[in-house]
């Protein structure tokens, strides 16, 4: 999906992930405010990053793998993996929600790990979870203000161009109803769709999650929740 990717690696640079001191674990973004936390075994870090790799690859989701208590590593959507400083912040979580692309070992040592983040998913209560005001995107600098402002002749978001296969509209653009300060939003067309279940390789839904698409007859930017992955089920189980 390297069409939508829209900045260049960094290092040494402060990775956001839920507030959890059991790693190594992988914590798939499903809204901006949500995570999917997946325990993994002490495990070689070849074994745990190629672990993180698939199933980033085959979800579409950003996904950040936790190695220990200040290390890790981001998977962004685009594929691009980036190493960084761990900064635990307060969160939403669910356990175990995602399948994954492959059977996961257990011991008596992921079972008392398994108990602390279940504790941990009690305590937050029923948290509400609000509509991702950033869509799936991110705040934006002035510099892509700048550069994304306005919209073209046919009334389409400066940003966008036509998919040459399906002929959608696809890109990145500003999000033309802000709810505060501008965000920066991906749209991905309807051939776009890589957001897939990492057991079945299902797609989670008919388009993109946790993203927008362009709704061209309503002239509008219309988004598909993250959340939708958690009501997916491989049609074997």
């Amino acid at each position: 999906m390297g069409a939508i990717s829209h900045s260049e690696p960094r290092v040494n640079v402060s990775l956001s992930v839920p507030r959890f001191d059991g790693p190594p674990f992988l914590a798939t973004q499903l809204e901006s405010d949500l995570c999917n936390v997946t325990l993994l075994p002490r495990a070689p870090i070849h074994e745990l990053l190629e672990f993180a790799f698939v199933q980033s690859t085959r979800n579409g989701l950003r996904s950040a793998l936790m190695l220990d208590a200040h290390s890790c590593v981001s998977l962004e959507r685009s594929g691009r993996i980036q190493p960084g400083r761990a900064v635990p912040v307060d969160t939403g979580i669910v356990v175990h929600e995602l399948a994954t692309c492959a059977e996961i070992p257990g011991s008596d040592e992921m079972l008392e790990r398994m108990e602390r983040l279940a504790a941990l998913w009690v305590a937050q209560g029923e948290r509400a979870l609000h509509p991702d005001r950033l869509r799936g995107g991110h705040l934006a600098t002035a510099g892509e203000i700048e550069e994304h402002a306005g919209r073209n002749p046919d009334g389409v978001p400066i940003g966008l161009g036509r998919c040459e296969e399906c002929g959608e509209w696809t890109g990145w653009c500003l999000d033309p109803e802000p709810d505060g300060a501008p965000a920066l939003a991906p749209v991905y067309c309807r051939c776009m769709n890589e957001t897939r279940c990492a057991r079945c390789v299902e797609p989670f839904a008919e388009r993109t999650i946790h993203g927008c698409w362009w709704d061209e007859p309503a002239g509008a930017l219309r988004y598909v929740p993250g959340t939708l992955a958690l009501a997916h089920r491989c049609a074997d189980r």
